[in-house]
């Protein structure tokens, strides 16, 4: 799920399978809202070297 906070809105939310996790569904959010070379936050699990770097 991605939030605006200061707005108090859904900006997207993307059903991940049983056979996947997070981080691909993560990255695939970052592509479909444009926001590569923004600043947005993630939490811990997303720590990745090249989580910015897409799929």
């Amino acid at each position: 799920m991605v939030l605006a906070t200061n707005e108090q809105i859904i900006l997207g939310y993307l059903a991940i399978g049983e056979s996947s996790n997070d981080i691909p569904a993560a990255q695939a959010m970052i592509a479909a809202l444009g926001l590569t070379g923004r600043l947005f936050t993630l939490d811990a699990m997303h720590c990745q070297k090249n989580i910015r770097n897409g799929p």
